[in-house]
């Protein structure tokens, strides 16, 4: 038993025994007659009703921890794809830089040879 149960237990016992004193002594009016029955009664149901809501919230908590798990694992993927598509950006961005370095070596060449081409004619 947890001790919620043990608690609203005790307060059970309680009001039956003030069900008994009830049966044994006369009493003067219906509170003093019925009123430690009814607390115990009510200390019992506030009991009851504390557990209850405090099951509740763990429930709601559990619900709360699987679903921000869930968004967290669907964000952790959607980062691994994006680190995914930057280095394949990154890796298109160098070889286009080194495809540009190429033809601006090849264009430097060119210029090069259309200089002693035309530096030759002139000595010519």
């Amino acid at each position: 038993m947890t001790g919620g149960e043990l608690v609203v237990q005790r307060h059970v016992q309680k009001a039956d025994l003030a069900e008994e004193a009830f049966t044994n002594p006369p009493y003067g009016s219906p509170w003093q007659q019925w009123g430690s029955i009814v607390a115990y009664l009510l200390v019992a149901f506030g009991v009851w009703g504390t557990i209850m809501f405090s099951l509740m919230q763990r429930s709601a908590q559990k619900e709360l921890v699987r679903r921000s798990k869930a968004k967290s694992d669907h964000a952790d993927e959607r980062v691994a794809l994006a680190r995914e598509i930057a280095a394949k950006s990154q890796a298109s961005a160098a070889e286009s830089k080194k495809r540009a370095q190429e033809l601006a070596l090849k264009v430097a060449r060119r210029r090069l040879a259309d200089r002693t081409r035309i530096s030759g004619a002139a000595s010519v």
